[in-house]
């Protein structure tokens, strides 16, 4: 995952110099319930559904006439859930492309998300988003029964609100509240193999965070306004 991550924060901070970029952060849960159903069976113990963190980092841009807004991201969840003998732990790597519409300014010209404290506060900085995405996930549940770690990859569509908070010219911060959901997806634990699974389940995922958006090019357009 080292391999990837990397790579790709250092193309998305070559893009700050022009842009805007913004840092994320949220609580997340984790809801599959085949999936959950295989694996208590399996270990005989009740665990609950695993919650956690996400960190993410994305660019933003927008259409020049529309209030519509595009901020690829990409990010990292760490999920997890215990009981007295057995632990699961969730690692997922994730690439979205967020489209947020602002529909009470859809035909403004506000040049967010980052905008002056002047106008309407909830009309300019209100957005629905949605949010498809690619998952690489990695699932790793340890018992007196030693399962071993799995590997799956996934497609989900997330859709969601939130509202820009312009603090100043260079500074948005950004509540957001999101639903994640995924087409039927197959867990197979490899041990053993031949008694237990596969399971297929759809994965709900609530998620509620901050994004934080920097203006790095906003000096270059104050000198254009003064021209």
């Amino acid at each position: 995952m080292k391999k990837i991550i990397v790579p790709l924060i250092l193309f998305l901070f070559s893009f700050s110099l022009f842009g805007q970029i913004g840092i994320n952060g949220a609580y997340k849960t984790f809801a599959a319930d085949e999936w959950m159903e295989l694996i208590n069976g399996f270990t005989d113990i009740n665990i609950d559904s695993p919650n956690g963190y996400y960190i993410g980092l994305d660019y933003w841009f927008r259409l020049k006439q529309k209030r519509i807004e595009f901020l690829p991201e990409i990010g990292y969840s760490s999920l997890s859930a215990n009981s007295s003998s057995s632990n699961i732990e969730i690692n997922l790597l994730a690439f979205h492309f967020n489209t947020n519409i602002y529909p009470l300014d859809f035909k403004g010209d506000c040049d967010c998300p980052t905008w002056s404290k002047g106008g309407k506060f909830f009309e300019k900085g209100f957005f629905i988003q949605l949010s498809p995405g690619i998952i690489k996930s990695n699932i790793d549940i340890s018992s007196d029964t030693q399962l071993t770690d799995e590997k799956t990859s996934y497609f989900e569509i997330g859709m969601g609100a939130g509202i820009d908070i312009g603090i100043s010219d260079f500074v948005t911060l950004t509540p957001i509240v999101k639903y994640y959901i995924t087409p039927k997806t197959e867990y197979w634990p490899s041990e053993p193999a031949t008694d237990f699974g596969p399971a297929k389940s759809n994965i709900k995922q609530l998620y509620a965070g901050l994004r934080v958006g920097f203006r790095f090019d906003e000096k270059k357009n104050r000198r254009r306004r003064r021209k």
